[in-house]
């Protein structure tokens, strides 16, 4: 403002000890603001409708030999990462993900983790695959057991996402009534 002052002088515009005052009616004040007001309300409509299409994702895990073909939803409150690698995790329900688990591994992925079988999830001949992510929410944490699939690939459209350097925890319990299998973080895009 106060180079515009300097360069510029508009009619109308007071510069004074850091302050910007304009001479404008209480109408033209008025007018403005509505203008304001709706320019950003067409925006916030358009950005919004483009980006809830924008939400939902054909998610396409492999582990081994398997694949399996999910329905994702990037959910951008979704911030959990790995404490070591900093990779971002996804949060799957164990029925939807359970086609691809090792044979070894069903038992530890379907119930809650335990301690006394913790040595079991994390061998060094499966470090690198299989960890544990510790997790906080609105009045509950705990621990989810999380594996790195050798693929992930996100589709939005006609679009393709290969998404490396990730984890996903399984949880036990369903994550909504049926509409999406996985919650996807914003930092897999």
């Amino acid at each position: 403002m106060l180079a515009l002052w300097l360069f510029f002088a508009p009619k109308g515009m007071v510069f004074y000890n850091g302050i910007v005052y304009f001479d404008i009616s209480a109408l033209a004040l008025v007018g403005y603001t509505m203008a304001a007001y709706l320019l950003t309300e067409l925006f916030s409509r358009i950005y919004q409708k483009r980006s809830v299409g924008e939400t939902m994702y054909y998610v396409t895990i492999e582990l081994g030999q398997k694949q399996t073909m999910l329905t994702g939803f990037l959910d951008t409150g979704n911030t959990l990462t790995d404490a070591y690698t900093g990779y971002p995790v996804a949060i799957c329900d164990f029925e939807a993900i359970r086609g691809i688990l090792p044979v070894g591994m069903l038992d530890l992925f379907s119930q809650p983790v335990d301690l006394e079988r913790l040595e079991n999830l994390v061998t060094a001949r499966t470090a690198n695959h299989f960890k544990l992510i510790p997790y906080h929410t609105v009045g509950f944490s705990g621990i989810l057991p999380a594996f790195r699939p050798d693929k992930m690939v996100l589709q939005g459209g006609s679009l393709l996402y290969p998404v490396e350097n990730v984890y996903i925890a399984v949880s036990q319990q369903r994550l909504c009534k049926g509409d999406y299998d996985i919650l996807l973080s914003p930092d897999m895009l």
